[in-house]
């Protein structure tokens, strides 16, 4: 799944009339079943980290999750 920009994502879906889920996922296991279900409907998906998880993980861990996610 491509890593993009939530401009490009959202430009894409304005033009294609559809719409794109945001979701919060506040641990690595909720990112991937978010990730799975995006990838097995072929949706784009908006990935979202609340306050909680940076601060616990640290936002370089998240980042890295969610970048890790992206490449498979």
């Amino acid at each position: 799944m491509p890593l993009v920009s939530s401009e490009e994502m959202l430009q894409a879906a304005m033009e294609g009339r559809f719409a794109v889920g945001a979701f919060n996922a506040n641990n690595m296991e909720q990112a991937q079943g978010i990730v799975k279900a995006a990838m097995e409907e072929r949706a784009p998906v908006i990935l979202q980290a609340s306050q909680g998880a940076i601060r616990y993980a640290g936002l370089t861990c998240v980042v890295a999750i969610v970048r890790a996610l992206a490449e498979e």
